[in-house]
């Protein structure tokens, strides 16, 4: 049974300055926690597959912890509005022509079903895009600038109590 996670701000992919990858790159960071309801939903779900299981003739039933996130959806979102989603309906990173993103990423929400084939789909869909601008060369965002470069900055969110790095694309 699959039950989706409540949103919480909180809970994000990172770039961790701390540790490294064999190519001295800073790694990517998970910090994920369940909500009151997000637990109660998981033993809900539980009782209701025992009961199914049993009544089907089941003699015994095993739950299996997830240690693993199968489907990491909305940690790049795709929309129409540059303030709350990187990406656009197309499939572009914003400001960089040549990057787009095409992973589970980029949807809001899995709407509590397996996204496995809307992720197929979606991927297609930003493939065909892709081959519609074959050939024309990757361009800055901004007016007048000749190339781009990405590195990372700082991020300060006072509000938040908090603070990180970010990727941040740069025209040149």
């Amino acid at each position: 049974m699959i039950a989706e996670d409540q949103p919480r701000s909180d809970n994000r992919v990172a770039i961790d300055p701390r540790r490294f990858d064999v190519h001295g790159l800073p790694r990517a960071s998970v910090t994920h926690r369940y909500t009151t309801r997000d637990l109660r939903a998981r033993r809900a779900l539980s009782r209701l597959g025992r009961s199914i299981l049993r009544e089907a003739g089941a003699i015994t039933t095993v739950a299996l912890p997830i240690r693993t996130f199968s489907h990491a959806i909305g940690t790049m979102r795709m929309g129409a509005a540059a303030a709350d989603s990187p990406v656009d309906p197309d499939g572009r990173f914003r400001g960089i022509d040549n990057l787009w993103v095409a992973d589970g990423s980029v949807l809001p929400t899995a709407a509590g079903v397996n996204p496995s084939l809307t992720i197929a789909a979606n991927a297609l869909r930003i493939g065909r895009r892709i081959a519609d601008t074959a050939g024309r060369p990757a361009r800055c965002a901004h007016a007048g600038a000749e190339s781009f470069t990405t590195s990372l900055a700082r991020i300060d969110s006072p509000t938040e109590g908090r603070s990180g790095l970010s990727a941040v694309p740069r025209c040149t």
